[in-house]
């Protein structure tokens, strides 16, 4: 969903919905590929012309750098609340930090009670390790606003992630798409 050369996945569809899309990223087969700073849900930085060191922005001048310019989603990931967000300790970065690196970073994500992005993108880690998620199959379903991922694997319990792209709480039934043994693990319950 992220690489250095796209803005990243919190600015071009929302802080809101950095824990869905991790979800559905975490839920297909293959490799999970996240791009430096998905995992805490970094944002784009404004990046002054005086500050911009790709080279195609540089050469577009400072009228037109802020359309070529690929700087906003390299900068610094961001460690704790430290001078540079301890990712460094030169005297400056070679891109600007984000301003909101005190209240965006692995250590306030770490400390906090129930869940934060980085808690949620963990445990999704720990559930990729699933047989289902692994090596079973993929079915998909959209309820509603609802994108409905099933894993399944004959003989063991069946993975389903529910991702609620809506604006509030919407009811799903999933009986009619599992053909495989499942429990609820939950959302709220298995996330704490």
């Amino acid at each position: 969903m992220g690489n250095h050369d796209q803005h990243r996945v919190a600015s071009r569809f929302g802080e809101n919905k950095i824990d869905l899309l991790n979800m559905i990223l975490m839920s297909l087969p293959g490799v999970a590929i996240s791009y430096n700073g998905e995992e805490i849900g970094m944002t784009d930085v404004w990046i002054s012309y005086n500050d911009t060191v790709d080279p195609a922005a540089c050469n577009a001048g400072p009228d037109k750098y802020q359309y070529t310019t690929r700087d906003p989603e390299r900068t610094p990931f961001q460690w704790d609340d430290s001078k540079d967000a301890g990712f460094s300790t030169a005297n400056h970065t070679w891109l600007p930090m984000s301003p909101s690196y005190r209240e965006v970073n692995v250590k306030v994500q770490q400390e906090v009670d129930g869940n934060s992005h980085l808690k949620v993108y963990k445990r999704l880690g720990y559930l990729r390790r699933n047989l289902a998620w692994m090596k079973g199959t993929l079915k998909t379903a959209v309820s509603g606003d609802v994108l409905v991922i099933f894993r399944e694997l004959k003989g063991y319990d069946s993975m389903v992630t529910l991702a609620n792209n809506g604006g509030g709480q919407q009811t799903v039934d999933i009986s009619r798409w599992v053909t495989c043994r499942w429990r609820s693990l939950g959302f709220i319950e298995r996330f704490r």
